[in-house]
């Protein structure tokens, strides 16, 4: 029998478990000097007056450089879903602010995305916020200190 193949085998063994080894010394290193958490940052949704007004309604009719003002408004339930679909947020916080606002807090740990959404009582919900930088470590307070609320 021939012994060369099984001492190319103890060779090509032997060299594997090293790489692993020195893989295994740079993962903790690289542990130890992880980068911190990603900023957040926050775009607003749209560019009108404030986010005292954010039921908009009657949209018909508008021109097409109006629309650009308004926030993005759908059916809750759509926008909800569509947050999940394109992004794969989920609902982090719910909040109601001092003036009866109800907000909702979507984040996505995969894209590391968040959209901050008014729900309205009609079942109306509207983008106000959204931005990058969510991760394991962020927390909804971390986003609203970014999002400028009129409230």
């Amino acid at each position: 029998m021939n012994p060369i193949p099984f001492l190319a085998l103890g060779m090509i063994a032997s060299g594997y478990a090293a790489m692993v080894g020195s893989l295994d010394a740079d993962t903790s290193r690289s542990a130890a000097l992880a980068a911190p958490a990603a900023e957040i940052t926050a775009y607003p949704a749209f560019s009108g007056a404030g986010t005292d007004d954010l039921a908009i309604y009657g949209m018909d009719g508008l021109a097409a450089s109006e629309a650009y003002d308004r926030p993005h408004c759908e059916a809750h339930a759509t926008m909800v879903a569509g947050l999940d679909h394109d992004f794969a947020e989920s609902l982090v916080e719910t909040e109601v602010k001092a003036d009866g606002l109800m907000m909702e807090l979507y984040a996505s740990d995969l894209m590391g995305t968040w959209t901050l959404v008014h729900k309205g009582n009609d079942g109306i919900a509207c983008i106000v916020s959204s931005g990058t930088g969510w991760t394991a470590s962020a927390t909804p307070d971390m986003v609203f200190a970014k999002v400028d609320l009129a409230s």
